[in-house]
C-alpha cells in the first residue's frame, strides 16, 4: 500500500470520527453535564484511541528489534516497578513500542541526511536540545581563563544572584575560612 493512500485513509478516519464524536459530544455535553463530577467523568473517559487511527503494519514491525531487556530497562529508567510486569503485559509493551518506532521511522522517512543521524542514535536518545549541540574542545588556555574568571561569574542555573549573600562576609576578619555559631 502506498504512503499517500495510508495517509489518506488515516485522515478520512480522523475527519469522520471527529465530526461524529464532536456532534454527539456537544449534544451530550450541553444536555447532561450539570455537576463537577459529571464534567470530571466526561473528561476522564476517552472517546477515541490511537489504535483506531494508525493501522499496525506487521511487515515493518518485524524489522524493529525490541526485546524484553529493552522494555525492562525503560521501565527501570522510568521509575516503574518491574514486579508488576507480567509476560502478557511485556509483550503488549513490546508491540506498542514497535508500532511507535514504525510511526517515528515513517516521520523521518523522507528526511535523508537526518534519518542517518536518527537511526545511528536510536538506542540512546535524550530530548534535551543542549545534548545534541557539539561543544568546542576545551584547551588549557580556555580552562585557565575560566578559572581566572570564576570568582567574578554568576551562574543563575545554580541559583546565584548578583549582589546576593557571600559566605565570606560572615567572618570579615578571616577570608580563608568561615564559622557559623548557633545560639
Amino acid at each position: 500500500m502506498s504512503q499517500g493512500k495510508i495517509i489518506g485513509q488515516m485522515l478520512t478516519r480522523i475527519v469522520r470520527r471527529s465530526s461524529v464524536v464532536s456532534i454527539r459530544q456537544t449534544k451530550r455535553f450541553i444536555s447532561t453535564l450539570q455537576t463537577k463530577q459529571e464534567i470530571e467523568n466526561f473528561v476522564n473517559n476517552s472517546t477515541w484511541s490511537v489504535k483506531e487511527l494508525i493501522q499496525q503494519n506487521d511487515e515493518l514491525m518485524k524489522d524493529i528489534q525490541i526485546d524484553s531487556k529493552t522494555i525492562r530497562k525503560m521501565l527501570k529508567l522510568s521509575g516503574l516497578r518491574l514486579s508488576d510486569l507480567t509476560q502478557e503485559r511485556e509483550q503488549e509493551l513490546i508491540s506498542s513500542l514497535k508500532s511507535q518506532m514504525v510511526f517515528i521511522n515513517h516521520l523521518y522517512k523522507n528526511e535523508g541526511e537526518r534519518k542517518e543521524i536518527y537511526s545511528s542514535n536510536d538506542s540512546i536518545f535524550r530530548l534535551i536540545a543542549s545534548d545534541h549541540i557539539p561543544e568546542e574542545p576545551l584547551s588549557l588556555d580556555k580552562l585557565l581563563k575560566q578559572i581566572e574568571d570564576l570568582p567574578n561569574t554568576i551562574d543563575p542555573e545554580k541559583g546565584e544572584i548578583e549582589g546576593s549573600f557571600a559566605i565570606k562576609d560572615i567572618n570579615p576578619r578571616n577570608d580563608k575560612f568561615f564559622t557559623i555559631r548557633t545560639k
